[in-house]
């Protein structure tokens, strides 16, 4: 409760406190504001349903107190009290209520439960990597964007030639291309920080409500001289892209499996500095399930799982999994694994 109070009744700044709002889709990210929302009420439910007796009690004190920090939000500069938050919130907490109510069901399952809870992880975790490929490609299709260049770029069938003048070193951050849609949206932008490359375009979780990374392309421009004149030339090599400044030439720029987080909250200063390691938590903590709901028979099971999703994943419009990420996503496992032996040994131990 008080991590929930304090981040939910910080003020961030603002001329006045806002009004009430019941519009579902405020916001330009409201779909993963209220994926948020959900998972910072799972643990409350969780916790204050812990084999409790009555299921509508626990989750009507949860919705109350979610309606009071809205309230309360009312009198906080910068806050957004939204009806959407209180759904959100309330569906979170029902979630961790019902996980609460019987905790041996799936902490301690079972053989034949613990089997059928490893495959139903699977499907779960090969769903997760599929919706965010699907999520994450390019919104630019036919007959949406700014023309048929940006479309044919898009598609793989044209390259797009910038012309940097000399004197194209400032450190100051440069926009060398920018396209927008028809409402307004930025499709595709690419922008010069010093040496280095920031791509970024619309995606498909975006045009849905969710958040969106970029793509930093480190040093591209190190070895040019910034007296002469230099062509950058960027091209879809689908799924990821390629972006080449004179002669040196870097592809294989776009997301993984890894990236998912993403979609939910991406800052730049974190994404753009310490997304690789985020990666590597995020394929972990995605296939941690896997482990946890595995037995000595059926581990090799979740291990070929793993293997097979990880290996799967161009299939679904995303980059090749990376050496840290399959790192990640093996020690998910195996942690997994280990913390419900460990939870096994703790209730074989215990006095009856």
């Amino acid at each position: 409760m008080l991590v929930i109070l304090v981040v939910t009744l910080t003020p961030t700044g603002g001329a006045s406190p806002p009004a009430f709002s019941t519009n579902f889709r405020s916001g330009f990210r409201w779909l993963a504001d209220g994926i948020l929302n959900v998972g910072l009420f799972v643990p409350l439910g969780l916790v204050s349903g812990w084999r409790a007796r009555s299921f509508w009690k626990t989750l009507g004190a949860g919705a109350l107190f979610s309606a009071a920090i809205e309230v309360a939000q009312l009198i906080l500069p910068g806050r957004d009290p939204q009806l959407n938050d209180i759904v959100s919130n309330s569906i979170g907490m029902a979630i961790g209520v019902a996980l609460g109510l019987k905790p041996e069901q799936w902490l301690r399952p079972e053989a034949r439960r613990a089997g059928w809870m490893l495959l139903g992880a699977s499907v779960v975790v090969g769903a997760v990597i599929a919706i965010t490929g699907l999520l994450l490609a390019p919104a630019v299709v036919d007959g949406y964007g700014v023309g048929v260049g940006t479309e044919m770029l898009f598609q793989r069938r044209a390259r797009l030639n910038i012309r940097l003048p000399p004197g194209y070193g400032s450190h100051e951050p440069t926009s060398l291309a920018a396209f927008y849609d028809r409402g307004g949206h930025q499709v595709f932008a690419i922008t010069r920080y010093g040496a280095d490359l920031l791509l970024a375009y619309r995606t498909r979780g975006a045009v849905a409500g969710l958040d969106k990374p970029d793509y930093p392309i480190i040093g591209l421009l190190a070895g040019a001289s910034a007296t002469d004149s230099l062509r950058i030339q960027v091209w879809r090599d689908r799924p990821g892209w390629c972006v080449q400044a004179g002669g040196p030439q870097r592809c294989r720029i776009g997301p993984t499996f890894g990236r998912g987080w993403a979609l939910l909250f991406y800052p730049d200063a974190i994404g753009q500095r310490w997304g690789r390691g985020v990666d590597v938590v995020w394929a972990a903590a995605l296939f941690f399930p896997l482990g946890f709901w595995a037995r000595r028979r059926t581990l090799i099971f979740a291990i070929a799982t793993t293997l097979l999703l990880g290996a799967a994943a161009p299939l679904v419009e995303l980059m090749r999994t990376t050496p840290k990420e399959w790192v990640g996503a093996l020690s998910g496992v195996a942690v997994g694994f280990a913390c419900a032996i460990a939870l096994r040994k703790d209730s074989s131990t215990r006095p009856a």
